[in-house]
């Protein structure tokens, strides 16, 4: 892969600089990939070590959002430290970053700084080695495209996106004494509509084959849903189970406190509903409540405000 920095060395070590506060500050880099958005480019993932004062100068100029006043490039080395060199200047998207400290080689001390569409598996994926088999299908069945892709599947898929050019293997900078293994952000270039008839197209062709063989009988012989439901709900249960967490679970999780103390006292299945629809609003700006008339639906939705 075409890496376009200048080469590492002891006397050229990787850096980021920040500046905030009328002043600017450097930390070491082992590993920083961007995405192109246009006129900018956007930091989108990056692992740095430092004084903690100029580790907390990235992380609040991070987290707030910065254009221009994030910068990666290399020092040379002077009578009295590094001069910094820059080799790209970087924008960073505010709220969007999730930070967190590791350790490195010798003990040392590090912070990784991951943008969210990298860690949700969303547009992009990093790989630790030199076989990104699993990465991949940890993206196609990220929220972008939602694809259930069988372990036998695995190395099938990723052959044939890598022989019809749809895996991008983005540029980055990582260190190579650390990451011994390489180090590789990737994406995926199909749409959700593009990436269904991908792996549509390989069960056609029989590059795909399921566990089981079968002639979709039961399926035929369903004449309306309710009979569907009835025969298969138990494998749509333990399919639901296996792919969805529940935001508040009434068989485990114990209704919001403040709900135990109005006026209006909430019967238990209405308070649980209740405590669901908050937690969902602290995540997301709507909610549906569906209920039948005279349940406390209205309550519910004005007490969970």
């Amino acid at each position: 892969m075409n890496r376009p920095y200048k080469l590492e060395t002891e006397d050229n070590p990787k850096f980021m600089e920040i500046y905030i506060n009328q002043a600017w500050h450097q930390v070491f880099c082992y590993a920083m990939a961007f995405a192109d958005r246009g006129r900018d480019d956007m930091l989108l993932f990056t692992i740095v070590s430092g004084s903690d004062s100029a580790l907390q100068s990235l992380k609040a100029a991070i987290d707030i959002g910065t254009r221009s006043g994030l910068r990666f490039g290399y020092g040379e080395k002077s009578l009295t430290g590094y001069e910094f060199r820059s080799e790209r200047t970087l924008m960073s998207e505010k709220g969007k970053y999730v930070k967190f400290p590791m350790t490195l080689s010798q003990n040392r001390k590090a912070l990784a700084i991951v943008h969210e569409s990298v860690l949700n598996n969303t547009e992009f994926v990093l790989s630790f080695n030199a076989d990104p088999a699993q990465e991949v299908v940890q993206l196609l069945g990220g929220g972008q495209y939602g694809l259930h892709i069988l372990p036998e599947w695995q190395r099938p898929v990723l052959q044939e996106l890598m022989n019809q050019n749809y895996l991008v293997n983005h540029d980055l900078y990582y260190d190579e004494k650390l990451f011994t293994d390489g180090l590789s952000l990737l994406s995926i270039d199909l749409d959700e509509e593009e990436a269904d008839r991908f792996i549509e197209e390989m069960v056609k062709g029989e590059k795909l084959k399921f566990p089981k063989s079968g002639e979709g009988q039961q399926v035929e012989e369903t004449a309306d849903l309710t009979s569907y439901l009835l025969n298969f709900n138990t494998d749509m249960v333990e399919k639901l189970s296996e792919t969805v967490t529940p935001t508040h679970n009434p068989m485990e999780d114990e209704p919001l406190e403040p709900f135990n103390h109005y006026n209006r006292e909430l019967f238990p299945v209405q308070s649980h509903a209740a405590t669901a629809v908050a937690k969902r609003l602290r995540e997301q700006k709507a909610v549906i409540l569906q209920g039948e008339m005279s349940t406390g639906s209205a309550a519910r939705c004005t007490i969970s405000q």
